[in-house]
C-alpha cells in the first residue's frame, strides 16, 4: 500500500479538493437572484423580463428624483420670502436658525448649519416642533 497522494493521483474523483459546490457554479453561470423575480436568477430572465425590470427601476429612480427636485424647489421658494428672524437652533445651539415669513399666519424655519427645518404658525411653534423632533429621534447634539 502506498501513500495517500498516490491514491488521489490514481483516483482524482475521490479527492475532496477536486469537488465543486453546485451552488457556486450556479452563481457563476446564472448570476445572483433577481430583486423583482425572487425565485429566478438574473441569467434565467428573458430579454423581455429584463426590460420589464429595467422599466420598474427607471420608474422608481424617476419618482425619487422628482420628489427630490420638488422638495428643493419648495425650500427655494420658501427661502425667497423675507427673513423674519434669526434665532438659536435647538439642535446645534448656534445662531443660525433663519425663520422666514411666508404669510400672515405661516412661517418656515431652517438652520443654516445643521439643516434641521420646520414650519408653523409662528416662530415659537417652529422652535417647539424642532425640539420635539430632536427628542423623538434622539439625534440631539451636546452644546458646543
Amino acid at each position: 500500500m502506498g501513500e495517500w497522494s498516490d491514491y488521489f493521483e490514481d483516483f482524482p474523483e475521490e479527492n475532496p479538493a477536486n469537488w465543486h459546490n453546485p451552488e457556486d457554479d450556479a452563481e457563476k453561470r446564472m448570476g445572483k437572484y433577481s430583486e423583482f423575480f425572487p425565485n429566478w436568477r438574473e441569467g434565467q430572465l428573458t430579454k423581455e423580463e429584463r426590460a420589464e425590470v429595467q422599466i420598474k427601476i427607471d420608474a422608481i429612480n424617476a419618482k425619487a428624483k422628482k420628489e427630490e427636485e420638488d422638495r428643493a424647489n419648495y425650500i427655494k421658494e420658501l427661502k425667497s420670502n423675507p427673513l423674519f428672524l434669526t434665532d438659536i437652533c435647538p439642535q446645534c445651539h448656534l445662531k443660525e436658525l433663519k425663520i422666514y415669513k411666508i404669510s400672515d399666519d405661516s412661517y418656515f424655519g431652517e438652520c443654516q448649519h445643521c439643516g434641521v427645518s420646520a414650519d408653523g404658525v409662528n416662530d415659537k411653534v417652529i422652535l417647539e416642533s424642532i425640539s420635539d423632533n430632536i427628542w423623538k429621534q434622539n439625534t440631539w447634539s451636546s452644546p458646543l
